[in-house]
């Protein structure tokens, strides 16, 4: 049983749309950043990061690639680290 009342998810409003947009731009600006291990959700403005990050500097440059969008309203930040035996080292 889904806990939505009609069983389907909302459809995102066109701004948030476009403001998804424009942050995966600013996202593939991020050195180092592994776009392809970020994700994130855009509501009102307001967006949610996850992901994997080398380093607190790498996830800073990632909060603020996404703060200085125009049009986002809020940042989290849910970053995470993957040990080095993860890359093969």
């Amino acid at each position: 049983m889904s806990a939505l009342q009609d069983g389907a998810l909302p459809e995102p409003l066109e701004d948030d749309r476009v403001l998804r947009a424009k942050i995966e731009e600013a996202l593939k600006e991020v050195p180092g950043a592994a776009v392809n291990l970020i994700n994130y959700t855009v509501h009102k403005g307001n967006v949610a990061v996850w992901g994997v990050a080398d380093s607190d500097f790498e996830e800073n440059a990632i909060r603020v690639a996404v703060e200085n969008v125009p049009g986002v309203r809020t940042v989290e930040v849910h970053m995470g680290r993957l040990p080095a035996w993860a890359y093969g080292i």
